[in-house]
């Protein structure tokens, strides 16, 4: 009564007064309902039981939590309802034991937190009302578990908690306006905007990406069923799209086209991996290769040459570790595409003027086929008198296109000379 006088005087701080009031009310409820007995004095009827209290208690909470939207501009009562849900919401954890109970509480909390963001203006709330209803349907999961026979496994618990989190997580962020244009922002405080709903739209589909995700990697990587390998796939696929199309900034999106491309790649071969069986690691190379090609061809087609070399750079590192792994598993599809791939660098290298891709190319060929023919003995012979005559060959062109020095040239005239003088017939003439 002192806390409603006081309000009606409209005294600073007076509806802190008011917590005392919600105290007592959810002390008396839980005390009739779990701790009275008849040696007490209390007066105890027989239907006022625990789950009588519980019923209570979520009713104050949410009697406390229905005051909150017509009282979010009043200066007077800006905490009192707030606490009346979460103290009564507290509460019921004292009393209750079930998952169901447990899965109300969350959900009411979350619900909260929730209504937290659009009264007080703080946006980051938004997170503790997902990580809530996270655990709220989990609890609901674990709930209807307890009453009926899942034909499941119970690993899938957890999947079927993230997916139905992702679902009411996006028709949240869509209903707070996460499309609106212009598109909102992330909060970058914990104060109160006016953006807060926004912001929030923010938060939520952030949540959604997440929680979509880990579920596509554990569907993927623990059910060792095809129809669900590829559907892990495809979830994870899905996260990593809407990444890329509505969360990286502009500045970013070209990177993270090509993340999602290796991304599919990667998903693809995993899923193969799972399915069939580990390829060897020629195929491995080989197959990641081709990757890097279809990479570089792009970047090639949207002028972007330096980032396209990039590419071409990786793609005959991993050809070549391609063509190293022929050694071991003896691949030869792999074999004939390694050649292809350097005869094809040469080329590139010619065309763009790249010496780097023309050594790099008449290397790792002539190393195959060297290695192709090492059993011919007597065609190494020959290869090898060849290379000691184009060795002295140019050798002999380097020594005659070196210039003679001044010394060189002195010598040659007196050495001229002396030859000259020292016939007798020349010196008859010259006297």
């Amino acid at each position: 009564m002192k806390g409603f006088y006081a309000l009606r005087k409209q005294t600073t701080h007076a509806e802190f007064l008011l917590f005392a009031t919600v105290i007592g009310l959810c002390g008396l409820v839980y005390i009739q309902g779990v701790q009275s007995f008849e040696a007490t004095g209390w007066i105890h009827g027989p239907w006022w039981s625990v789950q009588v209290a519980q019923i209570l208690l979520l009713a104050v909470a949410l009697l406390a939590l229905a005051t909150q939207w017509p009282l979010r501009n009043s200066q007077t009562l800006r905490f009192a309802p707030v606490f009346g849900t979460l103290f009564a919401l507290f509460v019921i954890t004292l009393v209750t034991t079930g998952a169901g109970w447990t899965a109300l509480v969350l959900l009411v909390t979350s619900v909260q937190l929730a209504l937290l963001v659009h009264t007080k203006k703080i946006a980051w709330l938004a997170a503790g009302s997902s990580v809530a209803l996270f655990a709220a349907i989990g609890q609901g999961i674990a709930y209807w578990r307890e009453g009926t026979t899942f034909s499941l496994q119970s690993w899938m618990d957890l999947t079927w908690q993230l997916l139905l989190t992702a679902i009411l997580l996006l028709v949240t962020s869509l209903l707070h306006g996460r499309f609106a244009d212009p598109a909102p922002r992330y909060p970058r405080d914990v104060r109160s905007s006016q953006a807060a709903a926004g912001q929030a739209a923010r938060i939520y589909f952030a949540a959604t990406i997440l929680s979509t995700g880990v579920a596509g990697l554990l569907v993927h990587y623990n059910d060792p069923r095809t129809a669900w390998i590829i559907a892990g796939a495809v979830l994870i696929f899905a996260a990593g799209a809407l990444t890329r199309y509505f969360e990286l900034p502009t500045r970013w999106q070209l990177w993270g086209t090509d993340a999602l491309i290796v991304l599919g790649a990667f998903l693809a071969f995993s899923s193969y991996v799972q399915i069939r069986q580990m390829p060897v690691a020629s195929i491995y190379f080989l197959y990641f290769t081709m990757i890097t090609i279809i990479l570089s061809a792009r970047h090639f087609v949207g002028k972007r040459g330096p980032v396209a070399h990039r590419y071409v750079i990786m793609s005959a590192v991993l050809a070549s570790l391609t063509q190293i792994s022929t050694l071991i598993d003896g691949n030869g599809v792999a074999q004939v595409f390694s050649l292809f791939f350097f005869a094809a660098l040469i080329v590139l290298g010619l065309k763009l003027g790249r010496k780097r891709y023309i050594w790099w190319g008449a290397i790792a060929i002539t190393a195959a086929v060297l290695w192709f023919l090492r059993y011919l003995a007597f065609l190494w012979l020959v290869l090898a008198g060849i290379g000691l005559i184009v060795a002295a060959v140019l050798k002999l062109v380097r020594v005659e296109r070196k210039p003679r020095t001044d010394e060189q040239r002195g010598e040659t005239h007196a050495e001229f000379g002396q030859d000259e003088n020292s016939r007798p017939d020349q010196k008859n003439l010259n006297s």
